[in-house]
């Protein structure tokens, strides 16, 4: 009757530790535990940025921030991972194809990159009237990022 036990409690911490619940999107590395991904628009007159970020856990929430003081957030739901993964490639090949947009204006589109574990923080800025060369790969993943969030809505 021991032995029976002993099997059995072998069998439960089996069970047990393989039974973990996946918190990450599959293509997320382990550096990319931390990665923030974030996309609106950016007001200077009234010095406000309205826009959404895509956690690292395939979480979208919509913020609001005021004078870089008061930043709002709600959550919009949760993407699908295959659309996740397919959304970080993309961008990773646009980063590595066009280093800098930074562009001038009142109302400037924007697509911000943060990851705490690289040292990354990449920010991204193009007037949204203009289709210049260097923000050509910005404005397609912000237009992807925006199809992504009205699957959500």
């Amino acid at each position: 009757m021991n032995w029976f036990f002993k099997i059995g409690l072998i069998f439960i911490f089996i069970f047990l530790f393989s039974c973990k619940s996946l918190d990450y999107a599959e293509c997320t590395k382990i550096h990319h535990k931390e990665l923030i991904i974030r996309w609106g628009e950016n007001f200077n007159a009234e010095n406000r940025k309205v826009g959404y970020e895509l956690n690292s856990k395939a979480e979208l929430f919509k913020y609001e921030n005021i004078n870089n003081k008061k930043t709002s957030f709600s959550k919009v739901g949760n993407v699908n991972q295959e659309r996740y993964c397919n959304i970080l490639s993309m961008i990773t090949k646009t980063i590595l194809k066009t280093q800098v947009v930074n562009e001038i204006g009142d109302t400037l589109r924007y697509f911000e990159y943060l990851n705490p574990e690289k040292n990354s923080n990449l920010y991204f800025k193009w007037h949204p009237r203009f289709n210049t060369k260097n923000s050509r790969g910005f404005q397609e993943i912000y237009d992807s990022l925006n199809i992504l969030k009205l699957s959500l809505d």
